[in-house]
C-alpha cells in the first residue's frame, strides 16, 4: 500500500499478450478513448515528476469517518489542534471521498467501512488501505489531503493503486489456509490458487527475485537497482503486493504494450489475460473522464 518467486534472467520469459473476446476488447478501446482525453487536459497519471513542496512530519489522523451506502457519516475528530480548520472542513471531506468513489465502481470498494483524512506532510505517504481487524473483511481507506490538493493527477492515480489492494484481498481472492497455505501469503492471508496475486507472484516473484528481496532486507531500492526493467517504478519493487497494486496503475494508466519484452511490460499485460480487469479499468477510466 502506498503507506504500505522461478525464472532465469538469462533467458526471458516471454507472456504472449492474451487474446479476448469482443466486449473486452470494445471496453479496451473505451478505456484508451478516455485516457486519451485525460491525458490531453491532464497530462500523465504515473512518472510524474514530485511536487517541489517537500516537507515531513508524523502522520496525524485529522478525522475519520464511518462509510454505509457509499456514503460518509458521524465524523469523529482526530488532531484538531494543529489542524482545526481542516478538520471542521466538511465540504473538503466530501470532495476527497467523492474522488474515490467516482473513480472506482462501487462493487470494488464494498469493504471499505472506514474512511480517514490524514497528514504526514507533502509527498510522503499520499494514501493507503488496511484491514480493520484480523478477519481481513472491512477495511479502512485514508487519504493525505496535502497530497491530494497539491498533485491531483497523482492522488487520482494513488487511489487506483489502493483499489488493487481491495481487489485483491476480497474474499474471493483468498481463504483460512493460515500456516498450512500452498500458495503466496501476506500478513497471514491466503490467497487461493488461481487468485490475481497469487498468480502473478508465481509468475514474476517466486524463486531469485524473492530471494534477491529477502537478502535485500526487502528494501526496495536496492531491488529495483538490480533489476530495474523488472518493475513499472521503484515502489513497484517494495514487495509482491506493492509491485500488483503499482502494476495495476500502470495498466489503468497506460496504452497496452505493442510487445511484452521487459519484466514491467509483462507485468502490465498480465493484467489483459483477465477480462474483468480490462472492464475494471474501462470503468475507471470512462468514470474519471466524466468526473475530472
Amino acid at each position: 500500500m502506498k503507506k504500505m518467486i522461478l525464472y532465469s534472467f538469462a533467458l526471458l520469459l516471454f507472456i504472449a499478450l492474451p487474446t479476448f473476446d469482443a466486449n473486452a476488447a470494445a471496453s479496451t478501446a473505451k478505456g484508451d478513448a478516455a485516457l486519451a482525453q485525460l491525458k490531453q487536459r491532464h497530462g500523465q497519471f504515473v512518472n510524474i515528476v514530485p511536487s517541489h513542496v517537500s516537507d515531513t512530519e508524523s502522520e496525524k489522523v485529522i478525522i475519520k469517518y464511518r462509510v454505509k451506502n457509499g456514503q460518509i457519516y458521524a465524523p469523529h475528530a482526530g488532531n484538531t489542534t494543529t489542524y482545526k480548520k481542516v478538520a471542521q472542513d466538511a465540504a473538503l471531506h466530501k470532495r476527497l471521498w467523492q474522488d474515490f468513489i467516482t473513480t472506482v465502481p462501487a462493487s470494488k470498494r464494498q469493504q471499505v467501512t472506514t474512511f480517514t483524512v490524514f497528514t504526514d506532510g507533502h509527498n510522503n505517504d499520499q494514501a493507503f488501505v488496511q484491514p480493520n481487524d484480523s478477519s481481513w473483511k472491512t477495511w479502512t481507506l485514508a487519504v493525505d489531503y496535502k497530497d491530494a490538493l497539491d498533485q491531483p493527477n497523482n492522488f487520482y492515480a494513488t487511489l487506483v493503486h489502493e483499489s488493487a489492494h481491495l481487489v485483491s484481498f476480497n474474499g474471493k481472492q483468498t481463504n483460512n489456509a493460515g500456516a498450512n497455505c500452498p500458495n503466496f501469503s501476506s500478513n497471514g492471508v491466503c490467497m487461493n490458487k488461481d487468485s490475481h496475486l497469487n498468480r502473478f507472484y508465481q509468475l514474476f516473484w517466486q524463486g531469485p527475485i524473492h530471494n534477491d528481496w529477502v537478502k535485500s532486507g526487502k528494501q526496495a531500492n536496492k531491488l529495483y537497482l538490480k533489476y530495474p526493467s523488472s518493475f513499472v517504478d521503484q515502489y513497484a519493487a517494495a514487495s509482491p503486493e506493492e509491485d500488483f497494486a503499482e502494476s495495476f496503475m500502470y495498466f489503468v494508466f497506460s496504452e497496452r504494450p505493442t510487445a511484452a519484452q521487459t519484466r514491467a511490460e509483462q507485468k502490465i499485460a498480465f493484467f489483459y489475460k483477465y477480462d474483468s480487469m480490462i472492464h475494471f479499468r474501462n470503468a475507471i477510466l470512462t468514470k474519471l473522464n466524466r468526473y475530472y
